[in-house]
């Protein structure tokens, strides 16, 4: 699979299904796409309207969850670990690095 269907999907900002087959074998690829809201964050439309969640003041960080999941007819379905995106100051979508404790 192509980490490249989910980085699409979070950069439309919207939910994205991809269809394919190889060697006989359907697969469906769903990545859902939700803002995401930490706090100090409101809920709103980015600057540019595309539904991403914008800071309330100071950081321009704004970020989406994806959630993806591969379905492979006869054979089942897995989902990948939620990946929160975020993006970086050239435009770009970017997975954010892991919160350490």
């Amino acid at each position: 699979m192509s980490p490249g269907w989910t980085r699409a999907a979070v950069a439309a900002g919207r939910n994205r299904t991809d269809d394919y087959s190889r060697d006989g074998v359907h697969r469906r690829v769903s990545t859902k796409v939700t803002p995401y809201k930490e706090a100090g964050q409101t809920q709103g439309k980015g600057s540019s309207g595309d539904g991403a969640v914008k800071p309330i003041s100071g950081s321009q960080k704004i970020c989406r969850l994806a959630e993806t999941t591969v379905d492979v007819d006869g054979k089942g379905e897995a989902a990948l670990e939620k990946q929160l995106y975020c993006r970086t100051p050239s435009g770009d979508w970017e997975p954010a690095a892991p919160k350490t404790t």
